[in-house]
């Protein structure tokens, strides 16, 4: 897949669940038997709103070419998907999801994984 694909699709991704969790966040969480209370839905706001931002930076990077550029983006993407998928992880190991989360820790990895792949497998600065 081009980078540009890929990178067309994370900001979609992160633009579409950043949207839900920053406007029904209590709906979201209660999907995965989370109950939340009114710091808690605060929280997942606040994350909602970092989703959003970032699906805007990716968005803005659809097009450049600069290799230091690419992988400054490449090493900011690459930390937060890995910090996300180990603390979701935990999280579903520890038994606060239902099921369900595991869908996110897949998704997790298949984020994480890209980001390796046009990092250092097939290197997007390099292209």
């Amino acid at each position: 897949m081009k980078f540009k694909t890929f990178i067309t699709i994370h900001a979609t991704v992160l633009a579409f669940v950043g949207l839900g969790t920053l406007f029904i966040a209590p709906t979201l969480m209660g999907s995965y038997g989370l109950r939340v209370e009114e710091h808690g839905i605060i929280l997942a706001r606040m994350l909602g709103s970092l989703m959003i931002a970032n699906a805007v930076l990716s968005w803005l990077f659809r097009d450049v070419t600069e290799p230091r550029a690419l992988m400054a983006i490449v090493y900011q993407q690459l930390v937060a998907w890995i910090l996300t998928l180990t603390v979701s992880f935990i999280a579903q190991l520890d038994g606060a999801y239902l099921p369900i989360g595991w869908s996110n820790i897949v998704l997790y990895v298949i984020f994480s994984y890209a980001w390796v792949h046009y990092g250092f497998i097939k290197p997007i600065a390099k292209q």
